[in-house]
């Protein structure tokens, strides 16, 4: 996916949101299939490699869809939107194939995944019909998005100090080592994954509120910069107790934390740089914060411990949005004389 996510983007606008969609779908279905007949890691991990692949260019065509089918570029709606959805699905995904696999094996689960995956090929190919699922063409509408990037303090800050914290915790606390903590304490497969679970329960409630208050009167600023605290502290609460309902509050705390963030976060990057063109590098830089976060503490772990590794984990987070705000403080600073000259001019 992280290789995908940089290349998926430029796919979408060549050959059009709703082509690449659609071209995703068959092997998407197809690898799900052979993944139910797998007999050994192998093929596992090919099958599951292939999957990831279209899921990549599936998920951004139906996010630059999305994007583009809205007018107001600084609207976190069909951010929202998509995000619900597709934690939605994560949330439901996983507790109906946990119950099928247990009663009638894990081939009958994938299967049925390859059919939900057909089903959403057919419901896609009958929706997205509109003109934001066409190619981009040069001087066509929505070509800015084919723009290069505006880099600035503001946008590195960003990406640096607020997305990249934000998918390392979800990769390593939330995939990773509380499972592991649960189940080194004795809890069961069943109790592990409702834990987890919590923290899409977050997203699923309180995502559409959170799309609410970020076009109304708080604004995405205020609300990522809030999500990015109440992580770090929900992270920083485990140092405090430990236990079953340690993690528990640390999993619902950083879940309500990063819906406060994720559908915010693109209208933000979207009211930084109008063109569109940072959600490339916005989508590369939270799969790479995934991949880096989890690599790193899997190394660390054996020498330093789980407690270590979420600790260090609250100290980034926090200390991402003390830099960002920094950032956002010397800039307006900045501005506000040129702005001043400007008008005695």
């Amino acid at each position: 996916v992280a290789v995908l996510t940089p290349f998926s983007g430029r796919l979408s606008r060549r050959f059009g949101a709703r082509r690449l969609f659609l071209w995703s779908v068959a092997p998407t279905v197809l690898s799900l299939a052979a993944l139910a007949q797998a007999t050994h890691v192998g093929e596992v991990t090919f099958w599951r490699g292939a999957m990831a692949v279209f899921y990549a260019t599936a998920t951004i065509a139906c996010q630059e869809y999305a994007l583009r089918a809205t007018l107001d570029r600084g609207s976190a709606r069909p951010m929202g939107a998509f995000v619900a959805v597709v934690y939605s699905g994560v949330f439901c995904g996983a507790a109906l194939g946990g119950v099928v696999a247990g009663r009638f094996g894990f081939a009958a689960a994938l299967l049925s995944g390859a059919a939900i995956a057909a089903l959403a090929g057919a419901i896609g190919a009958m929706m997205m019909r509109s003109a934001a699922g066409d190619a981009v063409m040069d001087g066509a509408t929505f070509a800015s998005s084919a723009q290069a990037p505006r880099w600035g303090a503001r946008l590195t800050a960003l990406l640096l100090g607020l997305a990249v914290p934000m998918t390392a915790t979800t990769a390593v606390f939330v995939w990773y080592l509380p499972p592991l903590m649960l189940s080194a304490a004795g809890s069961g497969s069943a109790e592990i994954a409702r834990v987890v679970m919590l923290y899409y329960l977050s997203v699923v409630l309180l995502g559409p509120s959170v799309t609410v208050l970020s076009d109304g009167v708080a604004g995405p600023r205020a609300l990522v910069l809030g999500g990015a605290v109440l992580a770090g502290l929900a992270l920083l609460s485990m140092s405090a107790w430990a236990g079953f309902w340690a993690v528990v509050t640390a999993m619902a705390g950083l879940g309500i934390g990063h819906t406060m963030m994720r559908a915010p976060m693109y209208a933000l990057v979207q009211r930084i740089d109008p063109s569109g063109a940072t959600l490339a590098p916005l989508r590369l830089f939270e799969r790479l914060g995934a991949i880096v976060g989890l690599g790193v503490c899997a190394f660390a772990l054996p020498a330093f411990g789980a407690e270590a590794g979420i600790r260090v984990l609250a100290v980034i987070t926090l200390l991402g949005v003390f830099g960002y705000l920094a950032v956002e403080l010397t800039a307006r600073n900045h501005a506000r004389p040129q702005q001043e000259r400007g008008n005695g001019q």
